[in-house]
């Protein structure tokens, strides 16, 4: 069932109030009625009959809901299990349209690319007739499609693009990356969002911090209240099993902490394709008590993890060169551990360096090896101190991540002006119901 509408005045230009003059859309009490087109490559599955899709995107994308009367989410679905960490919508204005998957490291797995193209062209450009506001999710071969069909068509009027890779050119990064980045920078003229400040940005690319708590859970994070170090130190990693998120690293990261004397514990929450190796890493090791494997976690079990841990672990991408190289922009998982006084350790990917000189919590380490890590956290052991001033800081920081600050912050690029009188009555855990969906 639909929760209540939020009380907010939406600001129309004069082309757009006139095409809604053309094409009346009106609810329940008489205003006119905003559809939001999202286009991503958020993979999607079947679980018992339900849809559900890749659990940060699918929260992020219920609470955007709550500010527009329907939401239409072009998007991949995949055949096989979903993951463990994949969530179904609990808002009832969100309709899934679904195109095939496609993508992959081979050639004919990149030739798929090409296959599905047509359809990918056609469900956007059928959703893109009637909505208001598109919403496009960079960088997706899907998405790529997306904005030079919106630059063919001229439509809708108010566009909103979200960079959420890193925004810096990488390193070996794909041809379609830096042309999405290219064409958003020199062409795109709209609002686009991406992680970090960055030299010469210009006036239409905004700096947006990803959300990742609602208002209940900040307020379960910052009951833990404050934090001390004690031993064992408890170090920890969440994310998906991917080499690229330096996963292969965190067995020796914890035996060289363990060798300079300090008592210390692992816990590893995520699953991927590298985790029989990591499994295999661990007892060959024989650090296989002091590691603990849990594989996805349901979001309030994940609380419990992180009001234990006191480090958590990030070493994504590899140096190559001397140039970092990363697809992640700002990893949701520190700002869900840092509003429980946990301390970030991460690579000097995208964002994260920015951020933690801004919150003043954490540490960075240049170098792509176990030993600089675990010189990180050793270094906190021996100050303390100097660890529980960072916790403090971070769970204040956490209070900009909340997805309330969010929904206030991206209002202006769906072109919603709030009452001066009201404020956003958005479900901190989103609508309930169920999800529509629509075949490609």
């Amino acid at each position: 069932m639909a929760g209540p509408r939020s009380p907010l005045r939406r600001a129309h230009s004069s082309c757009a109030a006139r095409r809604c003059r053309r094409r009346p859309k009106y609810g329940v009490r008489g205003n006119l009625r905003m559809k939001l087109l999202v286009v991503s490559h958020t993979p999607h599955h079947t679980k018992a009959g339900t849809i559900v899709g890749w659990g940060p995107t699918i929260r992020e994308l219920d609470h955007l809901a709550s500010l527009v009367d329907e939401l239409v989410h072009v998007a991949p679905m995949y055949d096989g299990i979903a993951p463990d960490n994949a969530l179904p919508y609990r808002s009832a204005n969100v309709r899934v349209r679904r195109v095939p998957a496609s993508g992959g490291e081979t050639l004919v797995a990149k030739l798929g690319i090409l296959l599905a193209a047509p359809a990918y062209l056609r469900a956007v450009h059928e959703e893109l007739k009637d909505a208001d506001v598109a919403h496009i999710r960079c960088p997706a071969n899907i998405s790529l499609l997306t904005l030079l069909l919106i630059g063919v068509t001229g439509s809708p009027k108010r566009r909103w693009a979200k960079y959420a890779g890193s925004w810096p050119k990488q390193d070996r990064e794909p041809w379609s990356y830096r042309f999405q980045r290219w064409w958003l920078t020199r062409l795109w003229r709209d609002a686009v969002t991406v992680n970090g400040d960055w030299p010469d940005q210009p006036r239409h690319i905004h700096s947006l911090l990803n959300p990742c708590l609602t208002d209940e859970e900040l307020t379960d994070a910052l009951s833990t209240g404050p934090r001390t170090l004690g031993s064992p130190v408890r170090l920890l990693y969440v994310g998906s099993l991917l080499s690229g998120k330096g996963v292969m690293l965190l067995p020796e990261i914890l035996s060289t902490v363990q060798g300079r004397g300090i008592d210390a514990t692992l816990d590893i929450v995520g699953d991927g394709p590298v985790k029989d190796a990591l499994d295999s890493l661990v007892r060959d090791r024989r650090i296989g008590g002091h590691v603990a494997m849990h594989g996805w976690l349901p979001r309030p079990s994940l609380s419990g993890v992180y009001r234990r841990a006191h480090v958590m672990l990030l070493p994504s991408g590899s140096a190559r060169g001397g140039v970092w190289s990363s697809a992640e922009g700002w990893p949701k998982v520190l700002g869900e551990g840092m509003a429980y006084g946990v301390v970030p350790v991460a690579s000097p990917v995208s964002s994260i360096p920015q951020y933690f000189a801004r919150f003043e919590t954490g540490a960075v380490v240049s170098a792509h090896h176990p030993e600089a890590y675990a010189s990180a956290v050793c270094e906190y052991v021996r100050d303390p101190n100097r660890w529980a001033a960072e916790s403090k800081r971070g769970t204040t920081a956490a209070r900009l991540l909340t997805y309330r600050a969010y929904l206030r912050r991206i209002e202006p690029f769906l072109g919603i002006e709030r009452n001066p009188d009201d404020a956003v009555r958005a479900s901190s855990s989103g609508r309930e119901g169920g999800v529509r969906l629509a075949d490609s």
